[in-house]
């Protein structure tokens, strides 16, 4: 069943056009910390959520969606994007305010690099995030994520108070203060 893409879809779709690997990252990037939330497959309990992890060349990625929705369309790819089966239960999940899942996903991915390349892979080892699995997935190496925050912060992305909009005048940035953007 195919869904209308969302802003999201769209910001993903150009940065598939953009050549150049860091004019990808940055659209892809932007539009995901533009997000007020950040969804996560919950496969531990109420009390204690853990996020889903998939299983990619170099290690477990942390599964991220972008909105509820993008949850559901999961749901359909997984029943096969039948039309005769019921509507299943709601997939559990979790959510996290945008600036408070970054330093959740860094934390894991930390968790990461502090375990032993032969060690097994724990509950909280991470190398990187799948974002929307699906038609307008895409993956980020967790070395390349925790390098686009550690610059996005040194640009004056203010964590708390939204994202950076990249190539704005000072007379811009005051008028997205000033509004509320």
């Amino acid at each position: 069943m195919a869904t209308i893409p969302d802003q999201f879809d769209l910001g993903v779709r150009r940065a598939r056009l953009a050549a150049d690997p860091d004019e990808q990252m940055e659209i892809l990037m932007g539009a995901l910390l533009a997000r007020a939330e950040w969804y996560f497959l919950n496969i531990g309990t109420r009390h204690a959520p853990e996020a889903a992890r998939v299983d990619m060349d170099d290690g477990p990625y942390l599964l991220l969606f972008t909105s509820p929705d993008k949850l559901h369309n999961l749901t359909d790819l997984r029943r096969g994007c039948r039309e005769d089966y019921e509507s299943p239960a709601p997939m559990p999940n979790f959510s996290i305010p945008c600036l408070k899942a970054v330093d959740y996903c860094l934390g894991l991915g930390d968790a990461a690099l502090a375990a032993a390349p032969s060690a097994p892979g724990g509950a909280a080892v991470v190398r990187g995030l799948f974002i929307n699995p699906g038609d307008y997935a895409f993956a980020v190496p967790m070395e390349r994520f925790r390098q686009y925050i550690t610059d996005w912060r040194e640009r004056g992305g203010h964590l708390g108070q939204g994202f950076l909009i990249p190539n704005t005048s000072t007379e811009e940035d005051d008028f997205y203060q000033e509004h509320g953007l």
